[in-house]
This record gives structure tokens, sequence and C-alpha cells, in this order.
């Protein structure tokens, strides 16, 4: 049965980003902002205290956030879960995944009103202390849960067809596959295993392989798909290759190819749900991003248990909105880096010039044609996580909201960087 919040830990706060003064910047926030998720739409972020606890907010427009916290207990100060990944299929449908901190056990959270309510479907386990789980829905019925058990060196994959639930699992540690990747799932029984490129913002999911894994029957086993290498790429170059984005039977694949000093970027579409691909060339074919990238030969032989990165360098970081709409990152120095934002054929070009060093780790995580998320190290600074609502004219830095006692206060202010 749904349930609404209690009072005694959060608040129906709305929470709105706005640009302060430079100096308000060097304060470092008392809580750390996580993205959970962006897609479709949707983004919801953590911000967690010390402590361990964490609120949850939801947002449509990138400008306000609304407190969507489910309930939780405190026991000994510190919430009895940590809300750690979500999925949402509209901006009303969508689930949240929970971990006990006192635990391995898991619990799933699933609101069909925006996260005005929320009821409690079946959760799982982690496996081990060390472990981790991640969630992801096609739509409102199908879904998946994997299991990163470090500390059992195991893992498993879950599937729900009744939007979760009823759960089962597909497939123990996959000795065809690699269980340190993302999955992706077209439909219940086409899915890929890699890496966005670039990186994740979880920390599994995280290594670019020239390869991603398939599986056409729900995740049981995996193959290696390699597609055909495009006729102006260099013989000797190695192709990266992203994580796939799909609308129904369509879907969108990119590669990077690292060749000289620069990237060629393509992308391949399929329109039965990943089986067939071919290349695209109604774009800028190849869409060359600057930035020298090496790569690890060792890491890249090794493959799924690399020691090392795979990939040195400003490795542009690519975010699939849908398979027609894609964002490009070329990371830089502080007001050097570019954007690129493909949309129905036609791509734009824009020098960012209100986001930090991006040379490092940098995750693009695009909502829109107009809205979007990155994720820097946080050796950044205390802001690491920056909005843009405007096709990335301009960066907000989403910064947490300050504690008040057991609430926090009702505004995002977002400094450091301001229009000038």
């Amino acid at each position: 049965m749904a349930t609404r919040f209690g009072t005694a830990l959060v608040c129906a706060a709305i929470l709105i980003i706005q640009p302060v003064s430079e100096a308000n910047a060097t304060s470092a926030p008392s809580v750390t902002t996580s993205v959970l998720y962006v897609g479709g739409g949707v983004g919801v972020i953590s911000a967690e205290l010390p402590s361990g606890c964490n609120t949850v907010y939801l947002t449509a427009d990138f400008t306000t956030w609304r407190n969507v916290s489910p309930p939780n207990k405190v026991v000994a100060g510190s919430c009895l879960y940590v809300w750690t990944s979500a999925s949402f299929v509209s901006p009303t449908n969508g689930w949240l995944l929970g971990r006990n901190m006192g635990s391995t056990v898991t619990v799933l959270e699933r609101t069909t009103d925006g996260g005005k309510t929320w009821s409690r479907q079946p959760g799982d386990t982690t496996g081990s202390n060390a472990g981790a789980e991640a969630i992801a829905f096609v739509n409102a019925a199908v879904g998946w849960r994997q299991q990163f058990s470090w500390g059992a060196n195991s893992y498993k994959l879950s599937r729900t067809l009744n939007g979760g639930t009823t759960w089962t699992t597909r497939a123990y540690y996959p000795r065809t596959g690699c269980p340190m990747l993302s999955d992706v799932f077209s439909s219940a029984s086409v899915g890929f295993a890699g890496s966005p490129l670039a990186g994740s913002t979880m920390s599994v999911g995280s290594v670019n392989l020239p390869y991603v894994w398939r599986t056409i029957n729900g995740g049981a086993t995996w193959l290696k798909m390699v597609l055909a290498r495009p006729s102006s790429v260099p013989i000797h170059a190695t192709g990266l290759y992203g994580l796939p984005v799909f609308a129904g039977r369509i879907g969108t694949l990119p590669i990077d190819y690292p060749v000289g000093g620069h990237q060629d970027l393509f992308f391949y579409s399929s329109r039965d749900y990943g089986i067939h691909w071919s290349l695209i060339t109604t774009v800028a074919s190849p869409l060359v991003v600057l930035g020298a990238v090496t790569l690890n030969e060792n890491a890249v032989a090794q493959g799924c248990y690399a020691s090392d990165t795979v990939a040195k360098g400003s490795l542009a970081s690519v975010s699939l909105v849908n398979p027609s709409t894609w964002w490009i990152l070329r990371p830089s120095s502080t007001g050097n880096s570019e954007r690129f934002v493909v949309q129905n054929g036609s791509v734009s070009t824009l020098k960012i010039k209100f986001l930090p060093d991006t040379a490092g780790r940098a995750v693009l995580q695009a909502a829109s044609s107009t809205k979007a998320v990155v994720t820097l190290g946080k050796s950044v600074g205390p802001f690491h996580v920056f909005v843009t609502v405007d096709g990335g004219a301009e960066w907000y830095p989403l910064s947490p909201p300050s504690q008040t006692g057991n609430q926090f206060t009702e505004w995002f202010g977002g400094g450091g960087i301001t229009k000038s």
C-alpha cells in the first residue's frame, strides 16, 4: 500500500537552482550531491549527509527540485536506508533502490505519481558488504536488477515483467559476459553490457572496451558484438564502444575511434531492438572531436578484468537522450570545453564558458535537447555537479541544501559560476 511522507525526517520542499556570487562558492557544502538518474526528461539526485542519511529530489524542468524521499527510519542517528539507484520511464512512473547500511539488504520503492507516494516492492541483497545493486526499466512492466557482489566475487541479474512486483533470476556469474559492466535492455530478451562513453556516475560500469556484450535470451548467455569498421578509420585504430539507447525497436549506439590527436565519433542505428546495426551517415560522419586519447593495449587485451584504465586523455563524454538526440562533451581546461548536440540529423556546436576544468573525469547525462547534467571529479572543488537548461550556454553548480537540525533548507544555492 502506498504511504505518504512523514515529517520527522523529510519536508516537501521545492528546491530552486540560483546562481550566487563566486565568493559563496568557496564554502564546502555540508552534504554530497549525487546523480542517481537522468533520462526521459527526468532528473533524480540525492543529497547525502556525512552520517549516511540522504534525501532524494526529482525534477522535470531541471530548475526546481522537489523532495520525493520515501519514508525512512533513523537508527542511532543515521538513516536505515541510503538511496543509491533510480530509474524512471516517465516523470510520474519510477523506482528507487535503497540499501540498508547495516547489512547487505536492499529495498525497492515504486511511485506512479511523481514521488508523492511510494509503495514497497520486493528488495534483494548486494551479496556482500562491498557489493552494490543497480536497477533499470525498459517500460512500466519490464525491468532489470544487477547485483555486483565484489566481496563474494559473484554477480546476479534479475528480471521483472510486472513492474517490480515479482523478480526472477536470469543469470548468476556470467561466464560468457562481464560482471563489471552496466546493462541496457531493449526488450525482455535483448540486452547489452558495457559502459557509457567516458564512464558512469556509479562505481560500476566505467570500463570502455572495443566491443559490447549482447544477449538475446534475457541475460542467460552473452557474446561479444563488434560492428563493421567505417572505411575512413585507419586499420590499426581501436574503437571504444558506448552503451546504446532505445525507443521501442529503434536504437542508437556510439563508437569513439581515437585517431592521432583527435577522436572520430560514429553512430550506428538498429530498427529491430539491436539485432542488426548499420552506420548512420545522415549526420556528420565521423563527428570529429579534438582531444588526444591513448589506449593501454594491455588493458584492452585484458578486457573485463583490466587492471588499468583502457583509455587515457580527454575522452569525449557521450549521452544519448533518445535514438535521434545526442549530446557530446569535449573535455578541456576551464572555459574551453565544447559541446555538440545532434538532433534529427542537425549538428550544433558551442564552446562552454561556464564550467570548471573538465579535463579529468566528466560524465555527461542529457535529459533533452536543452537540459543536461555533468558530474566532475570531486577534486575540482566542493561543487562537482553542474546543470544546464539552455543547451549548454550557461551551467549552474548544483549544490546540496545546507542542514538545519534534522531537516533541510528549502533552496539550492548554485554557486561559483555566474554569467559575466
